[in-house]
């Protein structure tokens, strides 16, 4: 394509995103947080320019030294089809593999094939697939569960790896990095990972959201499928006796989701399902 140009972004670019960000969704959540991505020292903020008209833009962050995320990607409508998302893609793999980052991961929604299409074929690869759910207490028969401590978990998270996640100015409202034993011992210390009681599988909860709200988020499940579904049963019957609700980011599995609906959880969320892509570097 004649005169295009993809380079870093300015914050005289920044009224011209957001009009790109109206014009493809009037409540593009990305309208208030690409100022905010600006603000990002760190961050990797890309636009794409043709004959000085901005037509895309990207962002990308680093999570930990070696993971990076990625999202806010806008093509203009005029200009999709045309490889735009694909070189831009190109360039931010290319800055974050300057900074020595080893992976960069993002969410997509499941009915988005263009952008899933694009990364596959960018040889990134589908790491799992999202459903958040909803149950508001009610009772269950179930086995007790409580906090665990390091020596339960840490064989289970060897066995079964699984990511770590953490809220974020984003349209599934995470994002997700490599759980290192450092963030998963800070979250044993605060009380915000359970075990079943064979030791077989742990969920992971989102501490800062439990200190906000009260209520308990899943936001990570690992193990065999009887122990996570007896873990998942342990945990709606403490948050029957506290009278919380339980949100559970879980496997899409057929087995898993059925699962869930037998036990009482609402259906899938407005805006639940999302894919968890990466491409290591």
């Amino acid at each position: 394509m004649k005169d295009l140009e993809i380079r870093t972004a300015s914050r005289f670019d920044t009224e011209k995103v957001q009009r790109l960000c109206r014009l493809l969704y009037s409540e593009d959540y990305a309208v208030d947080a690409w100022p905010q991505w600006m603000e990002h020292k760190e961050a990797v903020n890309l636009v794409a320019l043709c004959d000085g008209e901005l037509i895309a833009c990207w962002h990308a962050e680093p999570l930990t030294q070696t993971d990076a995320w990625s999202q806010g990607t806008r093509v203009h409508p005029a200009f999709q089809g045309k490889g735009i998302g694909s070189l831009m893609l190109d360039r931010l793999e290319l800055e974050l593999r300057g900074r020595h980052f080893r992976v960069i991961r993002g969410s997509i929604a499941p009915d988005n094939i263009a952008s899933l299409t694009m990364v596959r074929s960018k040889k990134w690869s589908v790491h799992s697939s999202v459903c958040r759910r909803l149950c508001e207490p009610h009772q269950i028969r179930a086995s007790a569960v409580g906090p665990a401590d390091w020596k339960r978990i840490s064989h289970i998270a060897e066995k079964f790896p699984f990511l770590g996640s953490r809220q974020h100015h984003a349209h599934f409202a995470r994002s997700y990095f490599t759980l290192t034993d450092n963030p998963l011992r800070r979250l044993v210390g605060n009380e915000a990972v359970f075990v079943s009681e064979d030791n077989r599988a742990c969920a992971v909860l989102d501490d800062a959201y439990r200190s906000e709200t009260g209520d308990w988020w899943v936001v990570g499940i690992s193990g065999d499928y009887q122990p996570k579904l007896s873990l998942i049963k342990g945990l709606l019957s403490a948050t029957y006796k506290s009278g919380i609700n339980l949100l559970f980011d879980s496997p899409c599995q057929d087995q898993v989701q059925h699962a869930l609906t037998e036990l009482g959880f609402e259906p899938v969320l407005p805006n639940g399902r999302y894919v968890i892509v990466e491409r290591w570097l």
